[in-house]
């Protein structure tokens, strides 16, 4: 009976020792450009810091999905220089790369698109692909 007593008495308490937190709510991010359904997709969310934008992306190097983030604090002058700097990439065979955030980008033509080339801050690569007309719909210059 007394080890009845004990293990009740502990299942009674045991949630009493549970830590709970505050939950922190998130507006949701503006898009500013997506093609497909899911990804990729430039947003951005309005920080304490400023406008932090993600340009959110499969990895065209593998098969598999491996969805991989860009992320930068910036406004809408440097989205344009990010913008022009892929789209001056198209038939530029130079070898042509640009810090964005903490990571860096690099541009190679591929035939009528064009391949970004991202390195990561954490050692990791990713690329995609983009033609002009996806270009302009990611960063939201047409629909």
């Amino acid at each position: 009976m007394r080890l009845f007593v004990v293990l009740l008495v502990l299942f009674i308490t045991a949630p009493s020792f549970a830590q709970i937190g505050e939950t922190e709510v998130r507006e949701k991010p503006i898009i500013v450009g997506q093609l497909g359904k899911i990804v990729p997709v430039l947003q951005y969310r309005e920080t304490d810091d400023g406008r932090y934008y993600m340009l959110v992306y499969q990895n065209a190097e593998y098969s598999i999905s491996d969805i991989k983030v860009l992320g930068w604090f910036g406004d809408e002058a440097d989205l344009e220089y990010i913008y022009n700097f892929i789209k001056e990439g198209f038939g530029n065979k130079e070898d042509r790369s640009l810090k964005v955030g903490d990571d860096t980008i690099k541009t190679f033509p591929s035939m009528k698109n064009i391949m970004v080339s991202v390195n990561h801050k954490n050692d990791t690569d990713g690329r995609f692909y983009l033609s002009k007309k996806s270009l302009d719909k990611l960063f939201g210059k047409r629909k």
